[in-house]
């Protein structure tokens, strides 16, 4: 937020500064006259704008300024409406193809999704029983690995080279 180019940073080292040199009582009286010269220039604002837009339909132009003091928002908003409604004529080609390739490229999308498939039908009995371990070197008998729960001395035999 910026007032009269003035940041949110700075506003807040103006107040600490007239805090402590005016002091609390006096910057609420500056703040009331200040917001009373605000008032005043907004009300002289519009007066203007009003006294311009009669003077200019006396001569023939159609025109409606702001009533409002212009900010850089408000500047902004009226840029960009005025910039669409110049390009419109020049960019509505594009946007017509934009929309109709966005439509088929829906349309093909929508083709293109699998439809989910019931999966229990697939299902196999499989055994829920783990295979035992295969021998690492080169014995019939399996492998005893051991586990991380189990705490017994024997250690596992390392596989063969």
């Amino acid at each position: 937020m910026e007032i009269f180019g003035v940041g949110t940073v700075e506003i807040l080292a103006i107040f600490i500064i007239m805090i402590i040199f005016v002091g609390p009582k006096r910057m609420i009286q500056w703040a009331y006259h200040l917001g009373r010269y605000v008032s005043r220039f907004r009300a002289m604002w519009a007066e203007t704008m009003d006294y311009v837009e009669a003077e200019l339909k006396q001569a023939g132009v159609e025109v409606e300024l702001p009533r409002d003091v212009p900010t850089r928002g408000t500047m902004n908003k009226q840029v960009m409406e005025t910039a669409q409604r110049l390009t419109a004529p020049m960019t509505k080609p594009v946007k017509d193809v934009l929309d109709e390739t966005t439509n088929e490229l829906n349309e093909v999308k929508a083709e293109a999704t699998v439809k989910t498939t019931d999966w229990t039908k697939f299902k196999t009995n499989a055994p829920t029983a783990k295979p035992a371990a295969a021998p690492t070197n080169g014995s019939s008998e399996s492998a005893d690995l051991g586990t991380w729960s189990e705490s017994s001395s024997a250690s596992p035999t390392p596989p063969a080279e």
